[in-house]
């Protein structure tokens, strides 16, 4: 504990430039001595543009008198709002150093479900794409020539095949409408 109350954390090299990287960060430097606004501003040093201004906003805050759960709830731009206020509950209860590694492995296993979720969503979407890709240029190209074939020798295909020819007629005039 520093001189106000709050929870010191220590230093870790090589810290990463992202949210849960950023708690994991803070959860392994949780148990030093080094007063927790100078561990805020030593963390900014390592993180660009918005999250250097948002740490460094917060050690400002926690240095001035404010309350750390207080101060986390100000880090908007940081930290999301599913994970403020777990923080907030954390550093109110004086029980950061049992929170914050949990809530690092927490946001890590979403940031991976997130991204399996994704590219797992990619190739479906990507053949979905083809597949009427493919059906356009079959109903643009290839159909009016065989509806002339069918024309040019007098006849009649059965029902379905007479609607596909009509249907692939009418849809780049919708094409045009639309677009």
């Amino acid at each position: 504990m520093s001189q106000n109350g709050l929870p010191t954390a220590g230093a870790a090299p090589g810290l990463a430039k992202t949210g849960p990287s950023l708690l994991a960060s803070l959860a392994a430097m949780t148990g030093s001595r080094l007063p927790l606004p100078d561990l805020l501003r030593a963390i900014a040093q390592e993180h660009p543009g918005a999250a250097r201004h948002a740490l460094q906003r917060l050690a400002e805050r926690v240095e001035s008198g404010v309350s750390l759960d207080e101060a986390f709830a100000s880090t908007e731009r940081l930290f999301p709002r599913g994970l403020r206020r777990p923080l907030q509950l954390a550093a109110s209860a004086g029980n950061l150093q049992v929170a914050l590694p949990a809530l690092a492995v927490q946001e890590a296993t979403r940031g991976d479900v997130r991204r399996r979720v994704v590219s797992a969503l990619v190739y479906p979407a990507m053949v979905l794409c083809f597949a009427f890709g493919l059906a356009a240029f079959v109903a643009v190209a290839i159909l009016p020539q065989f509806a002339g074939i069918f024309e040019e020798f007098e006849l009649e295909g059965p029902f379905n095949t007479e609607l596909l020819f009509r249907t692939a007629a009418v849809l780049p005039k919708a094409a045009l409408v639309v677009g």
